[in-house]
């Protein structure tokens, strides 16, 4: 019984090694134009090259400050961001005072500025007592 198991994980073994070898194979002419054909930056010395038009359009948001959306944070200037999200992670992180190290400068004005933003956002959220009585008052 052992074994005749042994032999099975075996055959599966060497069955599933034949069909990777076959998936490697090199892809056909046709196959090879496809993957060639870019979509490529118009902007004046940029030469970035990309496979989809929609990584191209992002490329141009982020890098060449298109779109409607432009965010700069106000403690350092830097002005590359192009969700409100992704600012406020950076603001965040020149509070932190060891911040030498991940390539944000910590900047002791910004202290005050980010603890008052989340009190202010913690206020807004619904308290847990006034959660639980809704959930009550449901029976």
């Amino acid at each position: 019984m052992v074994h005749e198991i042994q032999q099975k994980s075996a055959e599966l073994k060497r069955a599933q090694t034949r069909s990777s070898r076959k998936r490697s194979s090199k892809p056909n002419s046709a196959q090879v134009s496809v993957q060639r054909a870019m979509c490529k930056c118009d902007y004046p010395g940029c030469h970035k090259a990309f496979q989809r038009n929609e990584h191209l359009k992002r490329h141009k948001q982020v890098f060449h400050g298109e779109g409607p959306n432009r965010f700069s944070c106000e403690f350092c200037g830097k002005d590359q961001f192009n969700r409100q999200d992704n600012l406020n992670n950076h603001r965040r992180l020149h509070v932190r005072p060891n911040s030498r190290n991940r390539g944000v400068q910590f900047i002791p004005a910004a202290v005050p500025v980010i603890e008052q933003e989340e009190r202010s956002r913690k206020r807004r959220a619904p308290s847990k007592p006034k959660m639980a009585k809704k959930h009550c008052s449901k029976d």
